[in-house]
């Protein structure tokens, strides 16, 4: 580190997602720092909110869903990783999050990852489905809006037990967030999109019988 800016230069990425990179935080096992992928598209013709953010748009979109969690309950929102700021890196801003671990205490696998091998375990199914359904019921009872939904974006941390956990894709870029334009229209989106999680995830579900 030097200046307070950490080096990423010649270090790996442990995850790489879509528009951003994730490295192990070197000075915390606990920690993780995510570092923006900038589009090289021109942000000349859109919104204004994302010709002002440009790429870091989505971040702002994840910590508006973060800062809602909190204001309305009053402390963290375990369904999120805890925030804990930003820092200068050699690959530019960076955010630091809390590293969600999995039962070997490595990095947290993907829900998609567990669920290819289940081996027909029913009742890891049957956790996994039952936290599914508990997970949108918190997004739903903070008003929170989940974009991205899929079985990539979500993390399956023990705590003792499958307890899923939301690493990517929070938040949507409406003018008016859904939940205060209208808690009708908000249910039965909510509803739509927990089954866009919930489809896949069936298509897993181990095989009884002949």
């Amino acid at each position: 580190m030097q200046n307070g800016i950490i080096d990423l230069g010649d270090v790996q990425p442990i995850a790489k997602g879509k528009q951003q990179l994730v490295f192990q935080h070197p000075n915390d096992e606990n920690r993780l720092i995510k570092v923006r992928q900038h589009s090289k598209k021109s942000h000349r013709f859109r919104r204004p909110a994302s010709r002002r953010l440009r790429s870091f748009r989505l971040w702002h979109l994840e910590l508006t869903e973060y800062l809602t969690a909190i204001a309305q309950q009053g402390h963290h929102f375990d369904r999120m990783p805890q925030n804990f700021g930003f820092m200068d890196t050699s690959l530019g801003p960076a955010i630091v999050v809390e590293k969600i671990a999995g039962q070997d205490g490595r990095l947290a696998p993907t829900l998609s990852s567990v669920l290819e091998t289940l081996n027909d375990d029913q009742v890891m199914f049957d956790m996994l489905l039952r936290d599914a359904h508990s997970l949108f019921g918190d997004l739903f009872k903070l008003g929170l809006e989940w974009k991205d939904i899929g079985l990539q974006n979500v993390v399956v941390a023990s705590r003792p037990e499958p307890h899923l956990v939301i690493i990517d894709g929070m938040g949507k870029s409406p003018l008016i967030p859904l939940p205060l334009l209208s808690k009708w229209v908000y249910a039965r989106v909510h509803t739509q999109d927990e089954r866009k999680l919930i489809a896949p995830m069936m298509r897993f579900a181990p095989q009884t019988g002949a």
